[in-house]
């Protein structure tokens, strides 16, 4: 954590990912390892995801594209 606080984060960042690329994709360290993940927040995550659908499940609204949207005409 001390490259972090150093305000180092792009280079840390930078750092992990290539050890990820190098060391883990795609390869049997590619399986979760619960010791070292760390899944604070992903309780938040599904609360708010559920929030979301459940809000759109039971409204006369429908959500859309905004205009000018290159995604709009796709509809």
């Amino acid at each position: 954590m001390g490259e972090w606080e150093n305000g180092r984060m792009e280079e840390c960042a930078s750092k992990q990912e290539q050890d990820y690329l190098n060391n883990r994709y795609h390869r049997p360290a590619y399986n979760y390892e619960p010791d070292k993940w760390n899944l604070n927040g992903i309780v938040e995550d599904a609360k708010l995801s559920f929030a979301v659908g459940y809000r759109l499940a039971n409204s006369d609204f429908f959500p859309g594209w905004k205009p000018g949207s290159e995604f709009r005409s796709k509809r």
